[in-house]
């Protein structure tokens, strides 16, 4: 694996970044329980994916080097009724090759950014898998905490796969009754205890 380079740019997606997206997906879909999806989606629908998270402000933002893709991350609406409109969920991919050098990190990092200027409060991450350490690690050190693990109906006897729920609060009093009753950390990273 090639490390980072000066060339790592993180920039908001464009419609062109469709094919680069479905490409990262796809892999994410057809090797890994993190999308609950069990069909790729093709490059049409991505867009139509893509234009309805852009087309209301919120963040899409691609990782590139010299040119070619190397992940992606966006910030939909954790759910779309309005009591949600400041509720966001987190999705980060990262192509197979690129994995372990900071990209999803940096995604993350900017993704918390752009979505605190876009009006979101809280950021939850749905990771599905127990194994899918890579996703928990990246989640967990973004200043989000494990809220909860979520038993399902398929997991196996070794405990997977399941749910994880990382999630993030903004600084500020939240109202009893406003978001479910969790546990949850500032939006506003603060230095873990001890650092």
């Amino acid at each position: 694996m090639a490390a980072s380079s000066t060339s790592d740019r993180i920039r908001l997606a464009t419609p062109a970044d469709a094919p680069a997206c479905a490409d990262i997906y796809r892999e994410a879909v057809l090797n890994g329980t993190g999308t609950f999806e069990t069909e790729p989606p093709d490059v049409d629908e991505m867009r139509v994916r893509m234009g309805r998270i852009l087309g209301v402000g919120r963040p899409w933002l691609v990782a590139e080097r010299d040119g070619r893709l190397l992940g992606y991350a966006y910030m939909g609406q954790f759910r779309e009724r309005e009591a949600y409109r400041h509720f966001g969920e987190t999705s980060v991919y990262v192509a197979p090759d690129a994995k372990g050098q900071g990209i999803g990190r940096r995604l993350l990092e900017r993704l918390l950014v752009d979505a605190k200027a876009a009006g979101f409060t809280q950021a939850v991450a749905v990771i599905g898998d127990s194994g899918n350490q890579g996703s928990i690690a990246l989640h967990t050190a973004g200043h989000q905490r494990p809220v909860h693990r979520i038993v399902t109906d398929n997991e196996n006897a070794d405990g997977k796969p399941a749910l994880h729920r990382c999630q993030r609060q903004r600084k500020g009093p939240v109202r009893p009754g406003q978001f479910e009753h969790e546990h949850a950390v500032n939006m506003d990273p603060q230095p873990a205890p001890g650092n």
